[in-house]
């Protein structure tokens, strides 16, 4: 048995591992698959009847990334958070789509699951059902925030980003719609994206005046759709619309006068809270620090109780917000096409 002290910071390491494994994980097998022991033993380990040797806190530090310097800080004082850089190349930027992928995934097949998204910007998933629209933010975010060299002085064209990217991108949009989701939009929401084409309109980036307009007018039909869907509480887009068999209600849309500042997504899958954050435009940490998540479960149900709901039957409020959202794009479009 370690000694107390031992013991009590063992528990905090430990308790910082079940903070940044995936949701859906056990920190059991986790511990008996990286350290090559049986499940009693880490039963054993995570119960403080055996010691976590040095060695194998280094291995676990290591696999997880956890700075060493961590194990002696009080549990309120530090959040641990999992993070991965896209880093200048295209592979990166697959290899960022596909865990991403998996994350929704994992939460879509948990019995019990949500997803409240504090929308700084159009949520990205949306931008991923159009594959101009998709094409043209993976290329922003690559060349304009990445700076990949690959892409340096090159103009936008749709066919410049891999068919297979486009494909995966569609992947994670299609795993989204069908998770139950609250987003809360301000009048800015949208607009990051507006300046982004208006951005690149202006200093001659796309290729053909046809690609501008053909991206804007994808803008125009993806909000579009998502009005639909706060109009039918439901993410699933049929014509007409229909819900799937057993199907529920799986969407929510508040209109906030508040502005967010960072997009901020708090995900429940079964009993566990993830939360999500923004970090360099489109790179994501996230958490299961248990009083973190609860925080910001705090903070965005105030965000909530501040917003105007526009989904379901509030059509005045829906189509006043959208409408002037419209006008933005509408006024973008008729520049492109000029």
């Amino acid at each position: 048995m370690a000694s107390k002290n031992n013991h009590i910071i063992q528990q905090r390491f430990l308790q910082k591992l079940k903070e940044i494994i995936p949701p859906n994980y056990s920190l059991v097998d986790e511990l008996a698959d990286l350290l090559q022991i049986s499940t009693d033993s880490a039963y054993r380990r995570i119960r403080g009847e055996t010691a976590v040797s040095m060695d194998e806190v280094v291995k676990l530090c290591q696999h997880y990334k956890i700075p060493l310097g961590l194990l002696g800080a009080d549990q309120a004082d530090g959040v641990t958070f999992n993070y991965k850089l896209v880093s200048d190349d295209t592979a990166s930027f697959r290899d960022y789509l596909t865990k991403l992928l998996a994350d929704l995934q994992k939460i879509k097949s948990a019995d019990t699951k949500e997803v409240i998204y504090g929308a700084a910007d159009v949520p990205l998933f949306h931008h991923f059902n159009y594959p101009e629209q998709a094409a043209f933010k993976v290329f922003y975010w690559l060349n304009s925030v990445s700076n990949l060299p690959t892409l340096e002085g090159k103009t936008f064209t749709p066919d410049i980003i891999p068919e297979d990217i486009l494909e995966l991108a569609k992947k994670v949009f299609e795993t989204y719609r069908d998770i139950p989701s609250i987003e809360i939009w301000t009048e800015e929401s949208a607009n990051s994206t507006i300046k982004q084409i208006d951005y690149y309109w202006e200093a001659g980036l796309f290729e053909r005046q046809d690609d501008a307009v053909l991206v804007v007018e994808q803008l125009a039909d993806m909000l579009k759709a998502i009005q639909q869907m706060a109009k039918q509480s439901n993410k699933t887009l049929d014509n007409p619309p229909k819900k799937r068999e057993g199907e529920k209600d799986n969407f929510q849309m508040y209109y906030s006068e508040i502005q967010i500042g960072n997009n901020n997504i708090l995900v429940q899958v079964g009993d566990t809270k993830v939360n999500y954050l923004r970090h360099q435009t489109f790179n994501y940490m996230y958490t299961t620090n248990t009083k973190f998540c609860n925080e910001t479960e705090l903070w965005l149900s105030n965000m909530i109780r501040k917003s105007i709901l526009i989904s379901g039957v509030s059509e005045k409020q829906r189509y006043q917000f959208f409408k002037k959202i419209q006008k933005n794009v509408d006024n973008l479009l008729e520049k492109v096409k000029s």
